[in-house]
């Protein structure tokens, strides 16, 4: 089995609300740009700790792979990155939005966290969230659909609402 060195390694050029902008900038490259999308700055390293976000890979003989999407978290310090945090922080003011009691809007917002972390606890944050669907109302489910849909796993997207 042959190893691949790497040639080259990219920052990924993204907003602060997760839109991606270049997947190819050099190590050594600054941006100072703002996102065409949504006019937020575009980052290429973790506020937190100031690691890079990971972007393209390229191998010697092999094509440039890319891991994205983009992760929810540093994978250097383990801090929810800009998108996550405004991610949560959304829900969590979508939650409030809802007919539920305080002490099920306490729970759903915990569980939004454990959803996002895609750790064991998720499938029971799943079924939070299915139970008390009902409760939120759709204007508030739908919202927290839109929110979440950058910062979830394919498999926890599938597990609340269907394909």
């Amino acid at each position: 089995m042959r190893m691949f060195n790497y040639d080259n390694k990219y920052k990924l050029a993204i907003c602060l609300n997760g839109h991606e902008y270049d997947a190819y900038v050099g190590l050594e490259e600054t941006v100072d740009k703002f996102c065409p999308k949504c006019g937020e700055r575009i980052i290429t390293e973790c506020p937190h700790c100031n690691a890079f976000i990971p972007g393209y890979v390229e191998y010697d003989g092999v094509i440039s792979i890319w891991n994205g999407p983009h992760e929810a978290y540093c994978e250097t310090c383990g801090n929810p990155l800009p998108w996550t945090e405004r991610a949560l922080s959304a829900a969590s003011d979508l939650i409030g939005l809802s007919d539920l009691s305080d002490s099920e809007k306490r729970g759903l917002d915990g569980s939004i966290k454990d959803l996002v972390t895609d750790s064991p606890r998720s499938s029971a944050a799943v079924a939070r969230i299915k139970i008390l669907s009902s409760k939120i109302g759709s204007t508030v489910m739908n919202g927290l659909r839109d929110v979440l849909v950058d910062v979830l796993s394919e498999a926890t997207k599938k597990a609340i609402w269907g394909a």
